[in-house]
């Protein structure tokens, strides 16, 4: 590569995908390049908020930063030295949020959270509207415990809507609460929660070899 540390040309790059993206209605998620042999290999991940992301939709960023790649790569400084290979592609329809860029461009989308120990009354794992990740505090609205099909690998499926939590089963009518705050060093993890109708079309993408 050149003499520009890694973070640095992802951070050059992602300014380029987002001159690309912005006009056409998508937010890149992230950007991360890796060595695959002798190749390098350039992955971009774009989110839109309006529309699942198809195949056209990473052809169309592709190209556009395709471009300014190889306007770069025609001057005595090119940003990613040697051949590679450019990804663009949508987000997985169950990825893990680990990012503030993450964090930020999901808000409002279902989340499953998976505590290092029990969430208050909702147990390990948890399902709710992701309200913001801040000041290491993640907010989640409308949280229910996420059920046992679901913890192992029932994906698909949401947490019925007014579900009883596990402290509820025996209470009767004791509501969920209407938001979770949880200190982020005590969760495990936190990732997209899909509806039965996926929000992203998975696998889509599009790879040019530069």
């Amino acid at each position: 590569m050149t003499g520009r540390s890694l973070d640095e040309i992802i951070g050059e790059v992602t300014q380029l995908a987002e001159k690309v993206a912005s006009p056409l209605g998508f937010e890149i998620v992230d950007v991360r390049m890796s060595q695959v042999g002798r190749r390098k290999s350039l992955q971009v991940t774009i989110y839109s908020p309006s529309h699942p992301v198809g195949l056209s939709d990473c052809e169309s960023v592709s190209r556009g930063l395709e471009q300014f790649l190889d306007e770069r790569a025609a001057t005595s400084n090119p940003l990613i030295e040697g051949s590679y290979v450019l990804e663009v592609q949508s987000p997985g329809i169950e990825r893990q949020l680990v990012s503030e860029r993450e964090f930020r461009i999901f808000k409002g989308q279902a989340v499953h959270v998976r505590g290092k120990e029990k969430l208050g009354d909702l147990g390990q794992d948890v399902v709710g509207m992701l309200v913001e990740a801040k000041n290491g505090l993640l907010v989640i609205a409308k949280p229910q415990a996420l059920s046992q099909k679901e913890r192992k690998g029932g994906s698909g499926h949401r947490a019925k809507a007014g579900g009883k939590t596990p402290k509820d089963a025996g209470n009767g009518d004791v509501p969920p609460p209407q938001e979770l705050k949880v200190d982020l060093k005590k969760v495990a993890l936190v990732k997209l929660h899909p509806p039965e109708a996926k929000p992203f079309q998975d696998n889509d993408s599009q790879e040019a070899e530069l």
